[in-house]
């Protein structure tokens, strides 16, 4: 279909973002990042259903490529949830 590599990797990689094949850029393997968290904070936000367990962990790997730590995400996470709770 002639996808960009970003966008094929980004579907290919979300669960995996370590296996994003060298020589990819940084700023793909950034977005195939955010893909990865995105998906699995919604999925345990429950938000939408991916059709499997939900019990996989962020992959480490991708806190200093997006220069964030675990514990900065969650901090964002509860404040997106609060602001959640008061639209709803």
């Amino acid at each position: 279909w002639g996808f960009p590599p970003v966008l094929r990797f980004s579907i290919a990689f979300h669960r995996a973002p370590r296996e994003v094949p060298p020589p990819t850029d940084d700023a793909t393997r950034k977005i195939v990042a955010v893909v990865h968290v995105a998906d699995l904070l919604s999925e345990a936000c429950e938000i939408g259903y991916g059709g499997d367990r939900g019990d996989e962990r962020i992959d480490a790997s991708v806190w200093p490529l997006l220069k964030v730590t675990e514990v900065e995400c969650n901090e964002m996470l509860a404040q997106v949830v609060v602001e959640i709770e008061k639209k709803g």
